[in-house]
């Protein structure tokens, strides 16, 4: 005679264990089966592991109740500032018999005669002064820059729990790679902004995320040159990590603050470092940069939209190609245009075969438009009345000039 433990028992054990589940236990001959739902995917193999002490066989039926859909907000967020100050000035002194003196420090002028200067083309003012057979070249580069980028991208990815997503927006450039006997074989580089994540929902609104977020550009400034052909570099941010939160919050994930100098003073020994006297022998330069760079992370819990709440209008809908008098005499690219009449926002009126905002401005340049256009198709008909009563009463094809 084999004994089995009480169902009842195993029933009372899971429902204090697991308060948040709604589990049924029914013995079935030498087996348990049990049924329900669960809100956490790891709950089922201890549950499982609990039942096989009371059964020898337990048949599994149990659902992870929930929505198992998961929305990654990604933002990466960037800012560069970059402060350029310099100031170097070059000269040549150029008598009679092609006597020379020349000065350059700030590498500006690469030749000098008494016709004139050739300059590498970095020079922001330059001048001469004519005496006769002599000539003075002066050759300044005083420069300041500002430069300032923001970068923001914000891609977003949906996939069910425990598969992974990917998603890229970008493109790819070519990379000429040397082979073995003289031959180049191609490879492609990605670019662009992309998102690899794998979510793990636990239950009780708590999601488990593996991001890899990565924004890429082209960099011409880190380029080099293989078998003749330049290939690009790439200025990246990327991370990758693991993180656990509750559905609709927000993590960062990844943050950056740099602040960088790079500062130059090249001049000849001794002369430069006398007071103003030495900014004719020396050049200066001064670059700071700047760099502040986030990266946030929202998983959110989703389920699919119903028909009637999903939005009539998708980007670039409400804009429209304009007509000829807007296009040529006004200059626009394009011109505002309202979703269908009956859908949620559509304040519009038709005219010309578009509907168009229903603004006071707009509505009243319709109506003149409107009745020109009827005055117009009037007077065309009252001249063919006339052209068609000439040739009654004539008998012959009249012309009628206006």
């Amino acid at each position: 005679m084999i004994v089995y433990a009480d169902a009842c028992e195993l029933e009372m054990l899971l429902a204090t264990q697991f308060p948040n589940t709604s589990l049924k236990v029914i013995p079935v001959v030498t087996s348990v089966l049990i049924t329900g739902y669960v809100d956490k995917p790891e709950d089922v193999d201890t549950i499982i592991r609990i039942a096989e002490e009371y059964y020898p066989k337990v048949i599994n039926s149990i659902t992870v109740g929930g929505v198992q859909q998961v929305l990654l907000h990604v933002k990466v967020i960037e800012v560069s500032r970059t402060k350029l100050r310099r100031l170097g000035f070059d000269f040549a002194k150029v008598t009679s018999g092609n006597n020379l003196v020349l000065s350059g420090i700030s590498g500006l002028i690469t030749a000098a005669t008494s016709a004139g200067v050739t300059t590498t083309g970095a020079e922001t003012f330059k001048f001469s002064v004519f005496d006769g057979n002599s000539a003075f070249f002066g050759v300044l580069d005083a420069l300041r820059q500002d430069n300032l980028a923001k970068i923001l991208a914000e891609p977003t990815l949906v996939t069910v729990s425990g598969r992974p997503a990917y998603f890229n927006s970008g493109g790819e450039f070519p990379i000429p790679v040397p082979q073995s006997l003289g031959t180049i074989s191609i490879e492609y580089k990605k670019f662009g902004t992309q998102v690899d994540f794998v979510p793990i929902v636990l239950g009780n609104g708590r999601i488990r995320l593996e991001v890899r977020p990565r924004v890429s550009e082209i960099d011409k400034s880190r380029s080099i040159t293989i078998a003749g052909t330049t290939v690009p570099g790439l200025r990246v941010r990327e991370a990758d990590t693991g993180v656990e939160m509750q559905a609709g919050q927000t993590l960062a994930i990844a943050g950056l603050v740099q602040y960088r100098v790079e500062a130059e003073n090249r001049g000849l020994p001794w002369i430069s470092e006398v007071p103003y006297l030495g900014v004719l022998f020396r050049k200066v330069q001064d670059e700071q940069n700047e760099i502040e760079l986030l990266i946030m992370v929202t998983p959110e819990l989703v389920d699919a939209m119903d028909a009637e709440e999903v939005p009539p209008c998708g980007p670039g809908m409400r804009t429209t190609a304009p007509c000829d008098w807007e296009l040529f005499m006004h200059g626009h690219l394009e011109v505002p245009k309202c979703c269908p009449p009956g859908y949620p926002g559509a304040d519009c009126v038709e005219s010309h075969n578009r509907y168009t905002p229903h603004s006071p401005q707009r509505a009243e340049a319709i109506s003149r438009a409107e009745r020109r256009a009827d005055l117009h198709r009037t007077d065309r008909l009252r001249r063919g009345e006339v052209v068609t009563f000439c040739n009654l009463l004539f008998g012959r094809r009249c012309t009628l000039f206006v």
